[in-house]
Order: C-alpha cells, then sequence, then structure tokens
C-alpha cells in the first residue's frame, strides 16, 4: 500500500489538498450564513409589514401612496428607504422600499457578501448585493421616467448612513431618506 502511494504524483496531493481547504472554507461560510439567517428573516418580515401597510394605506386612499414612509409608520424610516410612487396604478417593476442596511448575508465563494431586500410596487421582493442594488435603482429612475414620474436622485448611502459599515460601499439612497435621517439625529 504504502508503494502505491509513493506513485502518486506530488501534483495530485497538492490538488487534493486544495479541494480540502476550499471544502472546508465553503463549508465555514454556509455555517456563517445559517448564524446570519435569523437576522435575514427577521429583516425580511420587517419589510414584509411595510408592503401591507401601505397596500392598506392605498386601500383607504382610493390607490393613493403616501409621500413618505414616515406618514405610515415614523420608525420605519431607519430601517428602510422608500421610493415614494403616487399611486398603484403604475408600472409594477418600480422600485418601492429596500432596506436602509444590510441585514443579508448572500454567498459569493468564498467569503459572504452583504445584501438588502427591496420591494416592487408589484410585490415582489428581490435581495440583492450592494452593487446589483445600485444598479437596480439608477434602472429604477429610468424606468420612473418612461412612467412620466420624476427620477428620484440618488446619494451616497454612506454620507447618509455616517459611514459607520465600510461594507455596503456602492449603495445609494434617496435624498428625502437622509433628510429624514438627519431630523432624526
Amino acid at each position: 500500500m504504502a508503494e502505491f502511494l509513493k506513485q502518486i504524483p506530488l501534483v495530485v496531493w497538492f490538488g487534493c489538498a486544495a479541494i480540502g481547504v476550499a471544502a472546508i472554507r465553503y463549508a465555514m461560510l454556509l455555517v456563517q450564513r445559517s448564524r446570519r439567517a435569523a437576522a435575514s428573516r427577521e429583516a425580511l418580515r420587517r419589510l414584509g409589514q411595510v408592503v401591507e401597510a401601505l397596500r392598506a394605506y392605498a386601500v383607504a386612499h382610493d390607490g393613493a401612496l403616501p409621500k413618505s414612509i414616515g406618514g405610515v409608520a415614523p420608525d420605519w424610516e431607519r430601517q428602510f428607504v422608500y421610493r415614494p410612487v403616487p399611486g398603484t396604478t403604475f408600472d409594477g417593476r418600480l422600485i418601492v422600499v429596500y432596506d436602509r442596511g444590510a441585514p443579508h448575508a448572500l454567498v459569493a465563494f468564498p467569503m459572504l457578501r452583504a445584501g438588502r431586500a427591496a420591494v416592487t410596487l408589484g410585490g415582489k421582493t428581490l435581495v440583492l448585493s450592494e452593487e446589483q442594488l445600485e444598479k437596480l435603482l439608477a434602472a429604477d429612475n429610468g424606468l420612473r421616467v418612461a412612467c412620466g414620474l420624476e427620477p428620484v436622485d440618488l446619494v451616497d448611502s454612506q454620507a447618509a448612513m455616517g459611514a459607520n459599515d465600510s461594507r455596503t460601499t456602492g449603495a445609494v439612497e434617496t435624498r428625502a431618506g437622509k433628510q429624514a435621517m438627519s431630523d432624526d439625529e
């Protein structure tokens, strides 16, 4: 048996070791992801409450949506960014609300990446990386213009959040959301 092991080329041993290290690293990522899953579920639950409250508001106001999320529940302005839409009759692909922070974990081997959830006017929930969200919000502004709405100004969310989290680079937020945060401080 020892003779057989000596005949295996050194490259094969290094390959097996590299595969073993990659497997261990992936297992560690899955453990980290499961630990963050509870926080992610809670954030999605709160986002679902926001969507339900906006739907109830629209039903009570003949399809109109509020100009700010503070009109529905003031404490949500700290957790979510609201992108106002005049009513529910517009394109269902418009982004209405998304996480202010990044409570979700996305596996991007060999590490976890911060993610945010966004909800469209049609009720679809998307969990995206910071870069994907930035691109989606820029595209959303284009869709808003195509629908005859004013685009929502985009500003660097690190400035709005006080640049307290270096993992949230490239994220964006509305000026209205930034103003609401500065009023709270």
